[in-house]
């Protein structure tokens, strides 16, 4: 089985597990002018978070620098994970996914950024059979997006 066909078949499974998506109405129709940059995050390693931390900026720099309005949860908020705060848990997926469906509610589209782990991300399932459910368009990205539009700028010429 292919990565796209694994985690087509965890969007299926994680719809069905939770009955539908659950408290998420579908936003009214006025969308904000962003995109969202869905990315897997979780992980047990911290180097590895860190990693999907830098390859998530990677992809939002180079879709904002190509005219994009992009918001990206991981990017924007990976920072705030990590500050220690007493209530704020980088792993605690409910809390985070609680702050990823708001910004989708007003997304205009979304962007995704197959990292490794993806097929097997219930949150970015989540997040692309929500937009998929709300018929709003869904773009997929090269896995390493972000860092070859980077490289290619960077090149000298």
């Amino acid at each position: 089985m292919s990565s796209m066909e694994q985690f087509r078949d965890l969007v299926v499974r994680v719809r069905q597990e939770k009955g539908g998506w659950g408290p998420v109405a579908a936003p009214t129709p006025v969308c904000g002018h962003y995109w969202y940059l869905g990315s897997p995050y979780s992980h047990q390693d911290d180097r590895e978070l860190d990693k999907r931390n830098v390859l998530a900026q990677r992809a939002t720099a180079a879709l904002i620098g190509m005219g994009n309005i992009v918001y990206s949860p991981i990017a924007h908020s990976h920072g705030v994970a990590l500050s220690g705060f007493d209530h704020v848990d980088a792993r605690d997926h409910n809390l985070w996914m609680k702050q990823c469906e708001a910004m989708l509610q007003w997304a205009a589209g979304l962007f995704v950024l197959p990292l490794p782990g993806f097929e097997v991300s219930e949150g970015l399932a989540r997040e692309v059979g929500l937009m998929e459910d709300w018929e709003r368009p869904v773009v997929w990205l090269e896995p390493m997006f972000g860092q070859r539009v980077l490289e290619f700028r960077r090149s000298p010429g």
